[in-house]
């Protein structure tokens, strides 16, 4: 979660997810990928991202039922817990949608955008003919 939250500045490669993303990008023969190879591995990080934030809320849920237990009875502890439903949407809020809190663009934003890029020239291209 931590490589979600971090904020880009001047180069986005500061980020640990957005470099390991342009090192799946090198070619055995020391090229690049092609634009539309990147889909599959941005779905793929996308996909764990948001696994990742329904856990995270799910754990922290738990842990302040377990905190609210100490105190009261089970009925009242769970009653008195935030819902999941709100500790999910403020999650996805922060980590899964386009230029979260404040404005500042997350690495989320950054796959998201070439995700989307590589979508388009995926459908835009013609695909190589095949004769069988």
């Amino acid at each position: 979660m931590t490589l979600l939250n971090h904020k880009l500045g001047d180069s986005e490669y500061e980020s640990v997810i957005i470099s390991g993303l342009a090192v799946l990008g090198f070619c055995d023969d020391g090229g690049w990928l092609n634009a539309e190879d990147y889909t599959t591995k941005y779905s793929g990080v996308i996909k764990i991202a948001r696994m990742l934030v329904i856990y995270w809320s799910y754990i922290e849920r738990e842990d302040r039922f377990q905190m609210n237990r100490k105190f009261m009875d089970d009925t009242q502890a769970r009653s008195r817990t935030e819902p999941m439903f709100d500790i999910v949407r403020r999650r996805v809020q922060k980590f899964i949608t386009l230029v979260s809190e404040k404005g500042k663009p997350t690495p989320m934003d950054w796959i998201y955008e070439c995700w989307t890029y590589s979508m388009k020239i995926r459908y835009n291209t013609t695909a190589e003919g095949v004769i069988e």
